[in-house]
């Protein structure tokens, strides 16, 4: 980069690639933690371990969640305040791992056997 300088790094082994949203930069690592570090870099804002060894997709933020897809096809909705999981569905059962796209309220997980879903994710008060 001519022009630009290092901000901020972090160590971490992931091959799904990371995303952006709610001031945070998210990661899911290969061991399965979902991590959302400050956008800053000042520090970690919050990591999920429940998702351990699922390999999961590159973080999709979508509203006031952040959703990723394991192996097995299921989908898990993460709060990006603190990273619970606040949902979980099954769009394909042969898995998903195409990256998902999020588009206002709407996410679309395209399937491994073919089949692309589109959920309306609403925020639940």
């Amino acid at each position: 980069m001519r022009a630009g300088r290092k901000l901020w790094q972090r160590n971490v082994s992931a091959v799904s690639g990371v995303s952006v949203g709610f001031g945070n930069v998210y990661v899911a690592d290969e061991d399965g933690t979902v991590s959302a570090f400050l956008r800053n870099g000042q520090s970690i804002r919050w990591q999920n371990i429940e998702l351990g060894y699922r390999e999961l997709s590159r973080p999709t933020p979508i509203g006031s969640y952040v959703a990723v897809v394991d192996f097995e096809g299921y989908l898990h909705l993460l709060s990006q305040v603190d990273g619970v999981i606040v949902g979980r569905d099954r769009p394909d059962s042969d898995g998903a791992r195409a990256d998902m796209i999020a588009k206002g309220n709407i996410l679309y997980v395209y399937g491994n056997s073919g089949e692309l879903i589109a959920y309306d994710i609403e925020v639940k008060n």
